[in-house]
C-alpha cells in the first residue's frame, strides 16, 4: 500500500539576492551554468533561509491509495517557531500511519550533496511563474532522507521552486512515499 505525501510551502523571506549567474563578455544571455554550480548557489540560498526563518506554518495532504480504487486521506499542519520544535498538528485522519520526520532544513528544503545524488541539469523552462533551472536528480545514498526526482532552482534566486519524485527508502510501514513540494 503506498503512502503518498504532499505538501505546499509558502514561505516568505526578506533576504538579500544570491549572486546570479553573469552572462558571458559580449553575450546578452545569461551563461548556462553546470549542474555543480547551481547546486552550490541552491545549497547557498537554503543556508541564508534556515537563518531568516523565525516562523513557519505548512499543510500537508496525505494521500494513500487502497486496492479498491479509493483513496483514504490524512490532512495535517506543521508549525515552526524558532527556538521550539516542530508540532503537527492533525486536522483531519483517515490513515493507520502518518509516516514522516520533519525539520526546518526539509521544509525550507533540503540540501543537495551532489556526492550523494547523480544529477543532471535538464535545463531552463518556467515552473510555477519562475524561469527555473530544472535538476532530475537519483539519490546514490539509498534512505528515507534522500530522493529521486526532479529539482526546479529559481534563476534569479537559487532557492526552490518545486521538487517533485520519490522518497529512495521510504520508511515503515510506508512503500512508497512520493513527493510534491511547492516553495515560494
Amino acid at each position: 500500500m503506498a503512502n503518498i505525501w504532499r505538501a505546499a510551502l509558502a514561505v516568505a523571506l526578506v533576504l538579500p539576492p544570491c549572486p546570479a549567474w553573469e552572462a558571458k563578455a559580449g553575450d546578452s544571455s545569461p551563461a548556462t551554468p553546470t549542474a555543480s554550480e547551481v547546486l552550490e548557489l541552491y545549497n547557498a540560498e537554503i543556508s541564508r533561509s534556515l537563518a531568516a526563518v523565525e516562523s513557519l506554518r505548512v499543510e500537508q495532504t496525505f494521500l494513500e491509495p487502497q486496492d479498491d480504487g479509493s483513496v483514504k486521506r490524512a490532512e495535517a499542519v506543521l508549525s515552526y517557531t524558532m527556538g521550539e520544535k516542530m508540532v503537527r498538528e492533525i486536522l483531519h485522519c483517515e490513515l493507520r500511519h502518518m509516516v514522516g520526520r520533519y525539520t526546518l532544513r526539509s521544509l525550507v528544503g533540503p540540501r543537495i550533496d551532489g556526492s550523494e545524488y547523480e544529477v543532471v541539469l535538464e535545463g531552463v523552462e518556467e515552473k510555477e511563474g519562475y524561469a527555473c533551472y530544472r535538476l532530475a536528480l537519483r539519490a546514490l545514498v539509498r534512505d528515507a532522507d534522500h530522493f529521486d526526482g526532479t529539482v526546479w532552482i529559481s534563476r534569479e534566486h537559487p532557492g526552490p521552486v518545486r521538487m517533485t519524485g520519490a522518497v529512495a527508502d521510504p520508511p515503515f510501514p510506508a512503500t512508497e512515499v512520493r513527493l510534491d513540494k511547492a516553495f515560494e
